[in-house]
């Protein structure tokens, strides 16, 4: 993704980040900003503020759940941003237009009611459609559970979390914010980021244990055990066949028997299948050790198959 070449109204240029900000871009904190106020400008200069924060008198009711920083953006053309090894993770709802999002050699479209996850030191690069993009972003603590790569998903919760964070946002902005409406306001914004969070790792987590699952199906002449399971899904013994109960019914053990098994039938329906080869293709050091385990199996001798 290429950063177009204009003018900006702002840039912000470090070793691990770049922004381009275009003179008709806004952003609205409802924490205390980012980086220094110094850097913003915008104020008292004669020219269309960019940036916009509140006074805080107390403490940030947000900063209790692990927020660092959120604010609302309007991007009408022209955004780009690159960074890399943050140390927060980034949490973005797109409520309006859209953005191209790269990552790992990745590509994401964020449209409107997408949510974005970019966790701690993952390098990616943002642009904002032609058309525009408005999205309420998170900065949250490194310390929470996130997926280990970027992910979008299409959030329910999007319009939801858009209304609340309006209310949070005027309160906030107000003369007098106050404290018993600001706090009920920031723990039901954090259920909706911390739900479609949970969501996220959760997909994440079990499209981990697919691939992991996938390679041990597709490797049956492995010679797998029960530690080298544990150890390959990271698990200990009682949490892998916890696993394996949950997605085959059944422990690791029995699961990756049924599966030596089925493909040993397949292997033996062919013409010119030998028991020594099945044997080693399923995992058996020898012709006989197999003979037992599939007679045991399935009630009838590897032979009686073999060709039908």
């Amino acid at each position: 993704m290429k950063a177009h070449r204009a003018k900006y109204a702002f840039d912000k240029r470090s070793d691990s980040e770049l922004q381009l900000w275009p003179g008709t871009s806004t952003e609205k904190y409802v924490t205390r900003p980012f980086v220094s106020a110094r850097v913003f400008g915008g104020r008292g200069r004669g020219k269309r503020p960019l940036f916009f924060w509140p006074e805080f008198s107390g403490g940030d009711p947000l900063a209790r759940y692990g927020i660092l920083a959120a604010a609302r953006t309007s991007h009408f053309s022209g955004y780009y941003q690159s960074r890399t090894g943050a140390d927060f993770h980034l949490a973005m709802y797109t409520v309006d237009g859209g953005a191209r999002l790269s990552s790992e050699s990745e590509k994401f479209s964020l449209a409107k009611n997408s949510f974005a996850l970019i966790p701690a030191g993952c390098p990616y690069e943002l642009g904002s459609r032609p058309s525009g993009w408005k999205v309420v972003w998170f900065h949250i603590s490194g310390g929470v559970p996130f997926p280990p790569s970027a992910r979008v998903y299409a959030s329910g919760n999007c319009a939801r979390l858009r209304g609340i964070f309006g209310l949070y946002e005027d309160e906030i902005y107000s003369s007098a914010p106050s404290a018993q409406v600001l706090e009920p306001l920031a723990e039901a914004i954090f259920s909706l980021l911390r739900s479609d969070m949970s969501a996220a790792a959760g997909r994440a987590r079990d499209a981990a244990e697919d691939s992991k699952i996938l390679e041990v199906k597709n490797s049956l002449s492995r010679n797998w055990t029960a530690a080298g399971a544990s150890k390959f899904f990271g698990l200990p013994p009682k949490r892998l066949d916890a696993l394996f109960k949950r997605r085959f019914f059944a422990t690791f053990s029995k699961t990756l028997l049924a599966w030596r098994m089925d493909e040993a039938r397949r292997i033996l329906s062919a013409p010119g299948a030998t028991l020594s080869e099945t044997a080693a293709k399923v995992g058996y050091a020898d012709a006989f050790c197999f003979s037992k385990a599939f007679k045991r199996h399935f009630g009838r001798p590897p032979g009686e198959l073999r060709g039908k």
